[in-house]
């Protein structure tokens, strides 16, 4: 008995040893995810709050943004140099368009402009790729990458990063962060936000590029009015081609404007499911040590009759590790993590059915149900801190259609009402109320706000091209011309605005229904989903 009492304790001594081992490891570990997550939640903020800035600053003021934006993520990532290399029209040649650099660090630009691909064969290949670079120690270089080692090592640079620019499938060129006093590593949690950024850049650039091609449409026709009446019509061709132009633009210069909305709804669920699994490992082990001892006493329970120390011990780690707490927090905590991968899948899902790149072009049957629910995920950034939605979607007949720009029509509508409510500064939130149903043979869908409303001379001239109540660089004007061009030219529908200032918004869509067996109009909504 005594030889076992002997063993029991030496046992209960080493458990208690590995404890607070283990305990010190989990504190080392907390630490290490809390300094992750701060710096997770800073630099998400960051990239959002630049790439917010770009959508809503003056063409004429978008060099002096990126500039500014080059050397706030240069200081907050503590790198010595930040640049853009952009191709020519040709892809033959590289020319550095825009460098930050730090304090005692010299600049390069002026020597790195008009650089032939053809010098950078191993860097081109992986852009070419739209591969991240990363080198963190450029003397440890392979034998192919020798052209690119000699003119990274004149310029001092003992370690990169470069991140592919590409738009549309196509490389337009890379943005880079150099450090040149000492060498840096970088792992996944620093390069996924420098993508975010590699895109806010290019939306920027396109949102120049556009805008002044806006400018200058708008000047053309004012010189259009002011010639003879005979070019009117040559004239009038030429705007046309360039509207449709800008269809494209607006598109991506709107999907542009929700990258950061989505990078912040997709970076929130990732966030809590990473913590949440640290968390049950972290507790696992716990349990783990605690249910051990309790095996162990029972294996000496038939031969040593006086378990009342060591039970008082084991009673002890249960109060010190929190056991009944962590074994009710496991159902929650899956629960959460649950809960992240649906709203992760939710809205890939959604981002992939709005895009419908596979069918551009093509019409089709479609339920424009369907269509609200993805726009409405796809958008719930823009709208969620000013509205609360409430859908009563009816059961209704698919309608034959172009799903892509009936998206884009419902996607400009839900904006375009978010921003009036927001305008108000309101201190309670504002209503949206989207209503589908059947009527007369027609598929119908009611999108309504509780916003500030239009005046009379406004309503009318809501569909006009180029027509806005936004400031300058807050709006193309396009996005409502667009969304009448699409329903009532494209698909033969119907697209009318109800409204009266101060008392809020309703715009209607009628599309022709397919002819459906059994089919009965009831003449209002069915259903509800709030």
């Amino acid at each position: 008995i005594s030889l076992l009492l002997f063993a029991l304790i030496c046992a209960l001594s080493s458990t208690r040893a590995r404890a607070q081992r283990i305990a010190g490891q989990l504190t080392t570990d907390s630490r290490k995810s809390e300094a992750l997550l701060r710096y997770r939640v800073e630099i998400e903020r960051l990239v959002s709050d630049v790439s917010t800035h770009f959508m809503h600053v003056e063409p004429d003021k978008v060099e002096q943004a990126i500039s500014e934006a080059m050397a706030q993520i240069g200081r907050f990532e503590k790198v010595d140099r930040v640049y853009i290399f952009l191709l020519d029209s040709t892809a033959r040649f590289l020319s550095n368009t825009h460098e930050w650099c730090s304090d005692n660090v010299r600049p390069e630009i002026v020597n790195l402009q008009k650089i032939p691909v053809e010098v950078l064969p191993w860097w081109m290949q992986m852009l070419r790729k739209y591969e991240v670079i990363y080198i963190p120690r450029v003397s440890d270089l392979p034998p192919e990458a020798s052209a690119e080692k000699r003119i990274l090592e004149a310029q001092g640079i003992k370690s990169l990063l470069v991140v592919p620019l590409v738009l549309n499938s196509a490389l337009l060129g890379f943005v880079g962060f150099d450090s040149v006093l000492m060498e840096r590593k970088w792992d996944h949690d620093h390069i996924a936000p420098m993508k975010l950024l590699g895109n806010a850049f290019i939306s920027a650039l396109k949102h120049k590029e556009g805008e002044l091609a806006l400018r200058a449409s708008q000047i053309e026709l004012q010189e259009i009015n002011n010639t003879l009446e005979h070019k009117v019509a040559q004239r009038t061709r030429e705007l046309q081609e360039v509207q449709t132009r800008l269809y494209l633009q607006e598109r991506m210069v709107c999907i542009g404007q929700l990258a950061a909305g989505i990078a912040h709804e997709l970076n929130n669920p990732i966030a809590f499911v990473y913590n949440n699994f640290n968390a049950l490992k972290e507790n696992m082990v716990v349990v783990k040590n605690v249910l051990s001892a309790y095996n162990g006493l029972s294996v000496l329970a038939a031969a040593v009759p006086d378990l009342v120390a060591p039970v008082r011990r084991i009673r002890g780690m249960e109060e010190q590790f929190k056991l009944d707490f962590i074994l009710k927090d496991l159902d929650l905590l899956f629960e959460d993590s649950r809960e992240g991968f649906v709203r992760i899948n939710s809205i890939i899902n959604s981002m992939r059915d709005f895009s419908r790149t596979d069918q551009v072009g093509e019409m089709e049957d479609f339920n424009i149900n369907r269509g609200i629910e993805t726009t409405l995920v796809i958008a719930r950034n823009e709208y969620k801190y000013h509205c609360e939605m409430e859908t009563v979607l009816g059961d209704i007949q698919p309608v034959m259609c172009n799903a892509n720009q009936i998206n884009q029509v419902f996607l400009n509508i839900i904006i375009n009402a978010a921003q009036a409510i927001a305008s108000q500064q309101r201190p309670e939130k504002g209503r949206i109320i989207i209503t589908t149903y059947e009527h007369g043979g027609q598929v119908c869908c009611d999108i309504s706000d509780n916003g500030p409303g239009m005046t009379e001379e406004v309503r009318r001239r809501v569909f006009d091209p180029f027509f806005t109540t936004k400031g300058p660089g807050l709006g193309t004007g396009l996005g409502l011309s667009i969304a009448y061009d699409c329903i009532v030219k494209k698909h033969h529908g119907e697209l009318t605005v109800e409204s009266k200032y101060g008392s809020g918004t309703t715009f209607r869509i009628r599309l022709p229904g397919s002819v459906r067996a059994g089919a009965v109009d009831d003449g209002g909504k069915q259903g509800k989903d709030k």
